[in-house]
């Protein structure tokens, strides 16, 4: 079990073992730039090269609700900000379907 050092201000704190830098990661002690090292390393290193900094708790990830009066996301627009169910296009494919549909003035043109 490969335990390690870490720097608080100048001062070298350890031996610690990784459970122990995690939670000193959760408890805001250790920050991504915290300088860290273990046996094998050939110097001093940021913590975030070796451990895992943010959101931990896939509800630590979703989106902040919508402030009252904001209008709702589209559902018929997709995450990739196309609209759910439009044909997938090349660009190449896209130019060739509008130039050929250029001079047609019957019916509407599609979105695509």
């Amino acid at each position: 079990m490969a335990t390690w050092h870490y720097a608080d201000g100048d001062v070298s704190q350890g031996p610690v073992d990784a459970a122990e830098i995690e939670r000193l990661i959760a408890s805001g002690t250790i920050g991504p730039g915290t300088l860290v090292w273990k046996d094998g390393l050939p110097d001093w290193q940021a913590a975030s090269r070796h451990f895992t900094f943010g959101a931990s708790n896939p509800s630590d990830l979703a989106p902040p609700p919508i402030p009252n009066g904001a209008p709702a996301p589209d559902p018929n627009i997709g995450p990739d900000g196309l609209y759910v169910g439009a044909p997938s296009r090349e660009f190449i494919e896209a130019a060739k379907v509008c130039l050929s549909k250029y001079v047609t003035f019957s019916g509407r043109a599609s979105r695509s």
